[in-house]
């Protein structure tokens, strides 16, 4: 029965083929290896929201973002795994019809420019620093939010004016 609806409805889960397949509407279905009865498993919701299942292998359950593995099952990943993650055409994350997702290549953080922060004290350059982070450390910031806000209002922290000369 449920190879009848492989390729057509359902799709063998790549690292769990003839124990779970999915549909291109998000529901995973398992076939009990020992008595072969065939179900439906429930979804659930990790804390930021994202669908789950937990699906066993020799006695080894795992979690797994339920979007991922729609995506694997029907289009196969690009080339490296690591470097792609799943995309949200619609930005619903609790959309998961196969034509809502999508491969979305994983951008690199430290790709990103840094943003050199100059720190003076009584108008004389005091300390300048390659990026946000390193002067949030020196002035103890938690947030890079809050030498934006700094550099933007003018205001003095600890008696230094914070300037972003890139802004």
């Amino acid at each position: 029965m449920l190879e009848d609806l492989i390729g057509t409805e359902l799709q063998w889960i790549p690292e769990y083929r003839g124990l779970y397949a999915v549909s291109k509407y998000g529901k995973v279905i398992y076939r009990n290896s020992m008595t072969g009865k065939v179900g439906e498993l429930s979804i659930q919701k990790i804390s930021t929201g994202y669908p789950v299942v937990r699906l066993i292998k020799r006695g080894y359950p795992k979690s797994h973002l339920l979007a991922r593995l729609i995506l694997k099952a029907w289009i196969p990943i690009p080339d490296n795994r690591k470097k792609w993650i799943v995309g949200y055409k619609d930005g619903d994350i609790e959309n998961l019809k196969l034509d809502n997702l999508y491969w979305n290549q994983r951008t690199n953080k430290r790709t990103k420019k840094a943003v050199p922060v100059e720190l003076y004290r009584d108008d004389k350059l005091y300390q300048s620093f390659r990026t946000i982070t390193d002067a949030n450390k020196f002035l103890h910031f938690k947030y890079t939010s809050s030498i934006k806000e700094f550099a933007k209002s003018g205001e003095l922290y600890k008696g230094f004016k914070i300037v972003l000369p890139d802004t």
